[in-house]
């Protein structure tokens, strides 16, 4: 099938990839010509795994051709499927933005063929797939243009992964039509995965359900950490006992400083706004979304308890910058906030990421940047593993002690549990995790 897909993100591209992989023809279209002009140089913008590789072989051989959305009459004119991948980022308000899925709108009703199926990817409110059916249905009342959410549960990091191994496809409306067609897109996971036709809404309000629920687990295990720290109990131990009872699972059940990235605080706060819309507020939602941002603030005391109640002028090199492990994405990560409570009590940031330094020196000041984390600890003061890297948790700790100006005991505050506490012990440092009763006075 001939497929366009609106949106070079990470969502868009893993797409584009993966159905040109198993058989499709795409074009990908974006409004920043930059970003196309990168990839026209076959040279991708975002940090997915195994995604860049995939772009360019199907790139060489014409399956994947990229272009502005100057071209998209073009892209329309000859697709069967379109694909809306655009941002739909929250207003100062608290609503949705939709500016960016009504200007792909505007373009399929003016140019996509009689026969096209509109496939909805971006996060969008519930009912929004059934307004844009009825405008079409308006606007050209004489082509029959299908428009089908089908949304993506795509991890950054991960994305090519998840799309080729789907924990489920789910698709709306429920007709013959869309059967037909969205069968035949998905023709190579038929029997692999379950597969989901359900009605429009139904298909809107599990997206927005199933990130707040993640986000739900996430807010949860951290309050338990806390009282953890109050009661003498291991938080690591708890999340294991947990996550062995089948009914509850071992993911999103790890104790750190709070969820990032884009979906999870932007989905979280507007499946919140629009329940509290509609009379039927989500107040476990709320609650989630308010504990987060309290405890992105909070891991600030764990550092500077760590340093005997006062940063001002210390050294502190911080270990991550992203929001997660696996991806280049700073956006609402816990690191920075960190990073700039720290700066305003005094203390002097380094810092180095395996991808992130470029995308944190956008937003971020009066740091020194490292691409060799050994060069990074060489005049720390403390340590902070703000993003849990494989990196940092095989780090050798040989070297990186060779790396300090001095054999003085640092602080080694780990924000994720995921060294080896005796080890890190071992060679100098005074190792604080989170979730012990070590830690209750932080409270």
């Amino acid at each position: 099938m001939n497929v366009s897909v609106f949106g070079a993100g990470y969502v868009g591209l893993a797409i584009t990839a993966c159905l040109a992989d198993i058989g499709h023809t795409l074009i990908c279209l974006d409004k920043d010509k930059n970003k196309i002009r990168q990839l026209q140089k076959y040279q991708c913008p975002v940090r997915e795994e195994g995604l860049s590789e995939i772009l360019s072989q199907y790139q060489s051989t014409g399956k994947i051709r990229f272009m502005t959305d100057v071209r998209m009459k073009e892209a329309l004119e000859n697709s069967d499927i379109v694909f809306i991948c655009v941002n739909t980022p929250v207003n100062t308000n608290g609503s949705t933005n939709l500016d960016e899925v009504n200007s792909v709108f505007d373009d399929i009703s003016l140019y996509a063929n009689s026969g096209t199926t509109a496939v909805v990817k971006s996060t969008v409110p519930i009912g929004t797939a059934e307004r844009m059916q009825q405008r079409l249905r308006k606007e050209n009342p004489s082509k029959e243009i299908q428009v089908v959410f089908n949304p993506e549960f795509l991890r950054e990091g991960s994305a090519v992964n998840d799309f080729m191994n789907p924990s489920r496809i789910i698709v709306a409306p429920d007709t013959p039509a869309t059967k037909y067609t969205m069968d035949s897109l998905y023709a190579h996971f038929i029997g692999k995965c379950p597969m989901l036709y359900c009605d429009l809404e139904s298909a809107e309000m599990i997206k927005y359900a199933s990130n707040a629920f993640l986000a739900t687990k996430i807010a949860f295990i951290n309050e338990i950490s806390d009282l953890c720290e109050q009661t003498g109990a291991n938080i690591k131990t708890v999340s294991q006992g947990m996550g062995m009872d089948e009914r509850i699972g071992d993911q999103h059940l790890k104790a750190g400083p709070g969820f990032g990235g884009v979906c999870f605080p932007q989905d979280t706060a507007a499946f919140a706004r629009t329940a509290r819309s509609k009379g039927s507020p989500l107040r476990i939602i709320e609650t989630v979304v308010e504990t987060n941002e309290t405890r992105k603030k909070k891991i600030a005391n764990y550092v500077i308890n760590a340093c005997a109640g006062s940063v001002k002028d210390t050294a502190i090199t911080v270990l991550g910058l992203a929001f997660k492990a696996g991806t280049d994405d700073v956006r609402n990560s816990a690191s920075l906030s960190l990073i700039s409570e720290l700066q305003e009590q005094g203390a002097v940031i380094s810092a180095h990421d395996p991808m992130a330094i470029q995308n944190a020196g956008k937003v971020l000041s009066d740091v020194r940047f490292f691409e060799n984390v050994y060069q990074a600890l060489a005049d720390a003061q403390a340590v902070v593993v703000a993003t849990p890297w494989e990196e940092y948790i095989t780090m050798n700790l040989d070297l990186a002690t060779q790396s300090l100006s001095d054999n003085s005991v640092r602080p080694f505050v780990d924000l994720h549990n995921v060294c080896d506490s005796d080890v890190v012990r071992s060679h100098g440092f005074n190792y604080v995790g989170i979730g012990n009763r070590c830690l209750a006075h932080l409270n």
